[in-house]
């Protein structure tokens, strides 16, 4: 099923705006690329490499002619956390009040545990271009809803596949961390191919649902992972009580509750609780990103907004930042692929803290037959007011951040500590003048 790695190429600036048959006989770091905004800058261009003076030169106004119908591409996915990440994350946690080791029932009688759930949720189950965050309260309910739903609906064979898949990255993990390796290595070996695989597996959902993924990120994790914890705290309250869903009418006499059934909705909303623990998901502000520029690249789903979003993403998470929570607590948090990092153990104690918290909450809401809302984890999770603040982070700053409705770049890329941006306006220039220059992820 999988695509051959060696065949599958990823978008660059070269790709977009030099000729093939160009290309075809100059390698690709064998010249300089630059806009003509950047090369008639005061700041100028630096030749690369130094020893050949060959410039290919574009404009805000060209277009892109690199790209055909024969050579498809794929939307890069903006990542999150590793899905190995966080089975082993849930599947760490005791469940109070159901047998240790138990499996959850899906409707289409897939067996699953607390943190396969975690992991499904809203990266590979959900509703494409329907983020949880966005609307109203009873909107966010309404679509968390449908979201959750969608683990009984699609094809029980579709979900065994990307079962299957996860949990090839769970044993790459599980053996870096017994070899005394670094965890964050085991990825090295899944790319492009396997978010491809992915894509088919789920029928092009994987790709689509990263698009818009909007409940990962910031202020959309929060109001994701509230909506979904208050009404997993409401369904623990009903099989507290021995009541049905009373979302199936009386006639059809619905059987009881059970404490089972809120665990499974709880997990898929502490997915959104443990993506506020990821670096890269905390200062990313994903939404305007992504309608800053909606130019699409031709015979692709790639988004400009979207790629600035990743990279974004990839540095902090790559890096790190310094954060403080309403406890008290400060530490350094990191993020996707470097959950089981050494530098990242405080990050991921604190996480595995605030998951506890979530999950006993809904024994607490079982027991006492009220699922009034309560969210003790979230006096766990970083403040995002305070780590959105340059001064909370002055040796990494924001390698894209808005000032009102204009979108700033900092100045020297490569240098985390500049403070200095320049305004970005034009997307396709933005996007090939950064990506022939940026090289901190190389």
């Amino acid at each position: 099923m999988s695509e051959n790695p060696s065949t599958l190429t990823s978008i660059d600036a070269y790709d977009l705006f030099v000729d093939p048959q160009f290309l075809a006989s100059h390698p690709k770091n064998s010249f300089t690329l630059a806009s003509v905004k950047r090369l008639t800058s005061e700041e100028g261009v630096e030749l690369q490499p130094k020893s050949d003076p060959t410039v290919v030169v574009f404009s805000e106004f060209e277009h892109p002619s690199a790209l055909s119908a024969s050579r498809p591409r794929q939307r890069p996915r903006t990542a999150l956390w590793g899905s190995g990440e966080h089975v082993l994350l849930g599947d760490h946690m005791d469940l109070p009040g159901v047998p240790k080791g138990t499996r959850f029932t899906l409707g289409g009688g897939n067996l699953v545990t607390y943190g396969q759930v975690v992991a499904l949720a809203g990266d590979f189950i959900g509703i494409p271009g329907a983020p949880i965050s966005l609307g109203t309260e009873n909107e966010r309910l309404g679509r968390f809803n449908q979201a959750y739903q969608q683990l009984s609906t699609i094809d029980p064979q579709e979900i065994s596949k990307i079962l299957g898949m996860i949990n090839v990255e769970v044993e790459a993990l599980n053996r870096a961390i017994r070899s005394g390796g670094k965890p964050s290595d085991a990825y090295k070996q899944f790319g492009t191919a396997w978010n491809i695989q992915f894509n088919q597996v789920t029928k092009g959902r994987y790709l689509d649902l990263a698009a818009t993924n909007f409940d990962h990120f910031g202020d959309g994790a929060l109001a994701a992972y509230r909506v979904g914890h208050a009404h997993a705290l409401k369904w623990a309250e009903l099989a507290g009580k021995g009541l049905p869903d009373p979302g199936i009418a009386p006639g059809w006499k619905p059987p009881p509750l059970k404490l089972e059934n809120a665990y499974t909705i709880n997990a898929f909303a502490d997915h959104y609780l443990s993506d506020l623990f990821s670096a890269g998901h905390l200062r990313t502000d994903r939404v305007k990103l992504h309608n800053w520029s909606m130019w699409n690249v031709p015979t692709t789903q790639l988004m400009l907004g979207d790629y600035l979003a990743k990279c974004v993403h990839d540095e902090d998470s790559h890096y790190g930042l310094n954060v403080e929570n309403e406890r008290g607590d400060r530490w350094s948090c990191y993020g996707d692929e470097r959950y089981f990092d050494r530098e990242n153990q405080r990050n991921s104690q604190l996480c595995e803290e605030a998951v506890k918290a979530s999950i006993q909450e809904i024994y607490q809401a079982y027991q006492a037959k009220n699922g009034a809302p309560v969210f003790g984890a979230l006096k766990l999770i970083p403040n995002l007011t305070k780590v959105s603040d340059p001064r909370s982070n002055p040796d990494h700053t924001l390698l894209f951040r808005f000032d009102g409705d204009r979108l700033l770049e900092r100045q020297d890329v490569n240098n985390l500590r500049d403070n200095r941006y320049v305004e970005c306006k034009y997307g396709p220039t933005t996007f090939a003048d950064f990506k022939a220059r940026y090289r901190l992820l190389d």
